[in-house]
């Protein structure tokens, strides 16, 4: 049922796509997410049959909550909670699935990895955020990182330091392999900056 609901969801971004390109994927989009959390793979459902646009049943364990509804939200602590995720494989913008795309476990993540996951209720379970965007690993990140990026995400969007209009910018999401970066810009005068540079970024650049 879930499969069906996320193709069908798909399908209709295809439709309205041939009149408007669809949207990068911003950080104020993610933060809509009414459930924000930090959670351990565990497994995946191995009697599912993957597809592109379909994904696969996950599940989780939820290590910390970042963000919740007042009702209802899952519990951490001595008890972990465990959450079901789809896997998305797309995030949404495509139409057409890849050339000779199969499934492959390791398109998933291994079992006791950590990621921050933007959730928004699916059926009986969650998906992420435009797929691989609402799954940020947490491997790469320094724990001074992390403390930085849940106090970042914690505040309100600032205005633009640059102009100083109060307008919330729009920060574009972008994917690496390690992890998912943002860079912001204002609305009102297109001034670019960084809220938080990871090392994992500083890395790659000097290879």
């Amino acid at each position: 049922m879930l499969a069906r609901t996320l193709l069908a969801l798909l399908v209709s971004t295809c439709l309205l796509a041939e009149a408007k390109p669809m949207a990068a994927p911003t950080l104020e989009q993610a933060l809509r997410a009414p459930l924000i959390v930090v959670a351990e793979f565990n497994r995946h459902d191995d009697e599912a049959k993957p597809s592109y646009f379909g994904g696969v049943p996950t599940w989780w364990y939820v290590d910390e909550v970042w963000k919740a509804p007042k009702e209802g939200g899952p519990r951490c602590g001595a008890k972990r909670e465990v959450v079901s995720v789809s896997w998305a494989f797309s995030d949404g913008s495509a139409c057409i699935e890849p050339k000779d795309w199969t499934f492959d476990e390791e398109r998933l993540a291994k079992s006791g990895q950590r990621y921050l996951l933007f959730l928004t209720p699916a059926g009986k379970g969650y998906r992420t955020y435009r797929g691989s965007y609402g799954r940020w690993p947490l491997a790469k990140l320094t724990k001074p990182e992390r403390a930085q990026l849940q106090a970042l995400l914690g505040k309100p969007l600032a205005g633009c330091p640059k102009c100083e209009t109060k307008t919330p910018p729009e920060r574009t999401l972008r994917g690496h392999p390690q992890g998912m970066t943002w860079s912001a810009r204002c609305r009102a005068c297109s001034h670019q900056w960084r809220d938080l540079e990871f090392g994992f970024e500083k890395k790659k650049a000097t290879k």
